[in-house]
């Protein structure tokens, strides 16, 4: 399979090295964190899963990428960001595949796309900009808490002066 990226009818925006999607045919934003970004970059439908797994290895300086990216392009698939369907691993996969992203949970390698619906974006809309929110989830490696962090994006609400978001569950919000 030689996954491609979806382009027609989203507006993309760079933030660091991760990416924020609107998607114009159904009103959802999409934020994909760095790894995640990397996959949806590099589907260009000449690339299969393993030369996927090689680009974000180097990306990420992390040679177990395998799972990462597998993982990677069953949430773009779900989430309408790929022209190419790609069906989501069978039980058995999914339970291999854990193992391996437990390792990369330690050098927070997770791919993660967080999407927000079109109600949500319409109350965005009305209530105010955009803001981060930054989320961590504490992974175990040894006997030792690590930090996974993901940054999501909020909603501005400039009465109140807060940014409102939630983050994925098991993370908890860490902003500063």
């Amino acid at each position: 399979m030689y996954p491609v990226s979806r382009s027609a009818d989203l507006t993309v925006k760079r933030m660091g090295d991760e990416f924020v999607v609107f998607d114009a045919q159904n009103g959802s934003v999409h934020h994909l964190n760095s790894v995640a970004g990397v996959v949806w970059q590099a589907c260009d439908g000449r690339t299969d899963a393993a030369g996927l797994a090689r680009i974000v290895a180097r990306a990420t300086q992390n040679d177990n990428a395998g799972a990462a990216v597998e993982l990677a392009l069953e949430q773009l698939s779900r989430r309408g960001l790929l022209e190419t369907n790609v069906e989501r691993a069978a039980p058995d996969r999914r339970r291999d595949r854990r193992d391996a992203l437990k390792t990369l949970a330690k050098a927070a390698l997770i791919p993660f796309v967080l999407t927000l619906t079109a109600q949500r974006a319409r109350a965005a809309s009305e209530s105010g900009d955009a803001c981060i929110i930054h989320c961590t989830q504490l992974v175990t490696a040894g006997a030792v808490l690590v930090p996974n962090k993901v940054t999501i994006v909020g909603i501005y609400n400039s009465t109140l002066s807060t940014c409102f978001g939630e983050c994925p569950s098991g993370y908890f919000r860490s902003d500063s």
